[in-house]
């Protein structure tokens, strides 16, 4: 079951960038083994409200509202391990934790951190280019979730 659109806006969220778009094929097939997952995914015997989304083809969003059963140690392990299964199935790189997203146009550039202040060299980026917040961590900002560059952790390299 896939509550995305009930979640509340203080439900957690744990974001997971792939390395590329997904095809078509791969994000039918990850929607339905992400709708199963959420059927199923319980902390301590309670079945937690969870429901997930796909952004510009290459971001999955994982959340959790925590008002009825809080995701713990073991249920959070149990979250990764699907993520860890996708990563493995479709190559996707999703535990990158430095590469960034940058989006212009309505499409999403995805490249390592380091590669940011070089791009500011070479004036293909500025303070003000577009990228996503990876480290948004509720639902009620997930719509904040485009910001320039100077208002990111990415501004150290300004």
């Amino acid at each position: 079951m896939n509550n995305w659109n009930q979640l509340s806006p203080e439900s957690r969220l744990w974001l997971y960038g792939a390395k590329r778009a997904l095809s078509a094929d791969e994000e039918s097939t990850i929607n339905q083994l992400l709708f199963d997952f959420c059927d199923e995914w319980s902390a301590h015997g309670s079945k937690l409200d969870c429901g997930f989304t796909i952004l510009h083809n290459q971001i999955i969003v994982l959340g959790v509202d925590e008002k009825s059963a809080e995701a713990s140690g073991c249920s959070i392990d149990t979250s990764v391990q699907i993520f860890r299964d996708l990563d493995a199935k479709f190559d996707l790189d999703l535990f990158n934790r430095l590469r960034t997203y940058h989006l212009e146009n309505d499409t999403l550039a995805a490249f390592h951190a380091t590669e940011v202040k070089t791009k500011l060299e070479n004036n293909e980026l500025q303070a003000d280019s577009i990228f996503l917040d990876m480290l948004i961590p509720n639902k009620g900002v997930i719509d904040q979730i485009s910001k320039p560059l100077e208002k990111t952790w990415l501004s150290k390299y300004l």
